[in-house]
């Protein structure tokens, strides 16, 4: 079994294959024209040392696309062109009208950013870039200090052309509620879709659910500024990070003794509120291990995390468990919200944020 430095040396190493068929290209938006194959091809220009390139727009750029370029067609700034406007256009004037909207870039610079055949962002100049393989770099360095790497453990791993997240446990705490894992969830976006984040996360061990943070106890940071100053930051926020999972364990334990009287509303609102399917609801119903209390509804949530299609969407599921153990929202409790942060405030002494 590879150990969890070699894991990260995978990745690092995948990533990197990854890098050699990425290209970024800057040129104002003028510059830019779609060709009768709906395909974004930069205009000649010194700046390109091989010529024009012609690339398909992922779904994600274009909706780029529709944003940046809205406050120009409208006149005002942080208006978009709807993405229903983009999807519909006739086939016959696709180009003509794209290229019109194009035109009124003011010749302004974009980064054009390219993996393979597709142009898979379009970026400001003020966007940091911060590359995946750089980010694993620095978090090599951060796992490794004192020579301690591989006292991780790999929870899960991925790293795709545009993302990346790394879930890694460190140590073991045992609870009334038995052992939890204490580690940190790391991710990165080269194309606007993450933040650089080092956000806290336990592991309940009888179940293997997880929960993560991304409001209190986490660290994320925009690509915004000098990328030193963020690695620093970045490296920081990994340790920061392992110290805050023992206080989110704290928050769990305490989590038990918040009653919930109405949890089959609170699911069913959560249910709306995400899109959740009824097969999924009643997953996440039988997760809560038949306990109306705040942490059965993390542990509801937690457990449903396994059951979606993505790594994506569980992350997304094990944080919106890892929110709502930190800061009950009155979105989804009223008035009662207020009453279980300052039960957690009490029974774990930490300031909950109002």
């Amino acid at each position: 079994m590879s150990s969890f430095m070699d894991r990260i040396d995978q990745l690092v190493e995948q990533s990197v294959s990854y890098d050699e068929q990425k290209e970024t290209y800057t040129v104002n938006w003028s510059a830019m024209r779609f060709d009768k194959k709906r395909l974004v091809v930069p205009a000649d220009s010194p700046l390109f040392a091989n010529g024009a390139v012609a690339l398909d727009p992922t779904d994600w750029a274009m909706r780029q696309l529709a944003i940046k370029l809205g406050p120009a067609y409208w006149n005002k700034p942080g208006k978009m062109l709807p993405l229903e406007y983009f999807n519909n256009l006739p086939v016959a004037r696709y180009d003509e009208l794209l290229n019109y909207h194009l035109s009124l870039g003011n010749g302004k610079p974009v980064r054009t950013l390219s993996y393979q055949d597709s142009a898979r962002a379009f970026l400001s100049e003020n966007y940091a870039e911060i590359p995946n393989t750089d980010t694993l770099r620095w978090a090599q360095d951060a796992f490794n200090r004192g020579g301690k790497g591989n006292d991780y453990k790999m929870i899960n791993g991925w790293v795709s052309p545009d993302s990346l997240e790394i879930k890694a446990m460190v140590y073991n705490r045992p609870t009334p509620d038995g052992p939890y894992g204490l580690g940190v969830c790391i991710r990165n976006g080269e194309i606007g879709n993450s933040k650089l984040a080092a956000c806290a996360l336990i592991q309940r061990h009888s179940c293997t659910n997880s929960i993560i943070v991304n409001k209190e106890l986490a660290y994320e940071a925009f690509h915004r500024g000098n990328s030193q100053v963020l690695r620093i930051s970045f490296v920081a926020a990994i340790a920061q990070a392992i110290i805050d999972s023992n206080e989110l364990v704290d928050r769990m334990i305490a989590a038990y003794d918040i009653q919930i009287p109405t949890i089959e509303d609170v699911l069913q609102k959560l249910a709306k509120d995400n899109g959740w399917e009824n097969e999924f609801t009643t997953t996440v119903a039988m997760g809560t291990e038949n306990s109306s209390t705040l942490a059965g509804l993390v542990n509801g949530i937690s457990h449903g995390a396994k059951f979606t299609e993505s790594e994506e969407e569980r992350t997304k599921m094990e944080t919106l468990a890892g929110n709502l153990l930190v800061a009950p929202p009155e979105s989804l409790f009223g008035r009662a919200a207020v009453a279980m942060r300052e039960q957690l405030e009490m029974r774990v002494g930490v300031l909950v944020e109002r």
